[in-house]
């Protein structure tokens, strides 16, 4: 049994963690082929679309998942997605991304990882060998080709679906055509092959529009989002025109999503209609496997986990119970989220009816203090401090510079035995009072000698 054409091309000795991998790769590879985990292993210097470019490439796989995804799972869909980012090695500054991609089984529930790629680059000759690599170790370990049920009736692979990275799409039509899946219809354009066997996740192509919203009309607005949901041919390529022909380059870029959208193209009633599968894990995977960590050791880490997923499905097949799905860990920080998304709301609703509280009582007390309050402030002379009133209840200030000017009748009216200077000396409105006293009684002069 001979391993994929994406075996190991050339060694870069500068790399200790990319050395280890071969070497591990190397060794399994020897002892069995069930044994290896690391199946193919590519570090090469190649030009890609007019730009030279190094690419460090590592397939990874379980070959006990492989026997699970012919035999169990009936119709299946492969959500395909980029995981996170590792280092290449502790003190490098090499970044490897993590391809993920998952055969998930709407009938039950489950899904299963059929292949973990690990590269430094995510253009469209990498996901070329991504996928080549995928569909060759499905081959070599099952001794079946794998297809699309829209080239083969007989087969259970309804389609892929991905986020709006086109690169992932492009690669996957580029090798549907070098490997001849598309038997009947050889000469068929990728665009054609996507728009039978990818989806694009209706969650990311909402979410792009949304983020049009405001450098558009809401009529063009709801014309882009009606797009997933166009039957007739006519009326997609109606759509094309539309956004070939806007003078919004926010609208031309549309088109890359184009293809892999309309529901009456695809499995659409079969298939989820977003990655939430395999997006879903990522939770998971960060608990398990943390971002960071050294490359060999992160694909070891993915091994332990694709381990237990196996011994999972392998008990469920043997005893003929699903898995409790509540059980899950991605059950468990599921309702984790959701129970701190609840004491949140919980937590938010008591402040705004706190709030509520204290604005109400606000309201109450500048009413009651509204008719002694001014409307606007008037300009006014210096004057003592004691010229101000201030209210208890409100915190209010009331400026009572009119009451400097002519004194109130009641105080003209008052005689010498009705107003009680004590009390007047000890009172904050000093000003009327003090006016009154210096009027009833003139002062002697300093040279008076009566006095």
């Amino acid at each position: 049994m001979s391993l994929p054409s994406t075996i190991c091309k050339k060694l870069p000795p500068s790399s200790t963690a990319r050395h280890a991998c071969r070497s591990t790769l190397l060794f399994r590879f020897f002892l069995n082929l069930s044994l290896a985990f690391i199946l193919g292993c590519i570090s090469a210097h190649f030009l890609s679309t007019g730009n030279a470019i190094d690419l460090t490439y590592y397939l990874t796989y379980f070959s006990a998942l492989y026997n699970i995804i012919i035999a169990v799972l009936g119709h299946f869909l492969i959500p395909a997605d980029i995981n996170m980012r590792r280092k290449d090695q502790r003190m490098e500054a090499v970044d490897m991304a993590e391809f993920r991609s998952e055969a998930f089984s709407s009938l039950y529930l489950i899904g299963t990882v059929i292949g973990r790629i690990w590269s430094n680059h995510a253009t469209r000759d990498t996901f070329i060998l991504v996928w080549k690599g995928i569909f060759e170790t499905i081959e070599t370990i099952t001794g079946k080709k794998l297809n699309f049920k829209a080239f083969s009736p007989t087969s259970n692979l309804l389609g892929a679906i991905g986020d709006s990275e086109g690169a992932q799409a492009q690669g996957l039509a580029d090798v549907v055509i070098l490997r001849q899946m598309n038997c009947d219809n050889p000469v068929m354009h990728f665009d054609d092959i996507l728009k039978l066997i990818w989806k694009t996740c209706l969650v990311h192509f909402t979410r792009g529009v949304l983020g049009l919203r405001d450098h558009i009309t809401d009529e063009v607005f709801q014309y882009l989002l009606s797009f997933p949901y166009l039957n007739t041919s006519e009326d997609i390529q109606e759509y094309y025109t539309f956004c070939a022909d806007s003078r919004n380059a926010k609208v031309q870029g549309r088109l890359s999503l184009a293809p892999c959208l309309p529901q009456s193209l695809s499995f659409w009633d079969l298939t989820p209609n977003d990655t939430n599968p395999i997006e879903g894990s990522h939770a998971e995977d960060n608990q398990i496997k943390p971002t960071n960590r050294p490359l060999l050791e992160a694909i070891l880490l993915a091994k332990e986990q694709d381990a237990q997923t196996a011994r999972i499905v392998d008990e469920m097949i043997s005893s003929g119970v699903l898995q409790n799905l509540n059980n899950s860990l991605q059950a468990r920080f599921k309702m984790k989220a959701q129970r701190q998304a609840r004491a949140l709301k919980k937590k938010r609703a008591a402040e705004s009816e706190l709030i509520t509280h204290f604005r109400k009582q606000i309201a109450m007390l500048t009413q009651a203090s509204g008719s002694r309050l001014p409307s606007t402030p008037k300009q006014s002379l210096p004057v003592a401090s004691s010229s101000k009133i201030r209210l208890s209840p409100s915190n209010a200030i009331i400026d009572v510079d009119e009451m400097l000017g002519s004194p109130p009748t009641s105080f003209r009216d008052l005689s010498d035995d009705e107003l009680d200077y004590a009390a007047a000396l000890n009172s904050d409105v000093m000003s009327p009072i003090f006016k009154k006293m210096a009027r009833d009684y003139s002062m002697p002069g300093v040279d008076d000698e009566s006095n």
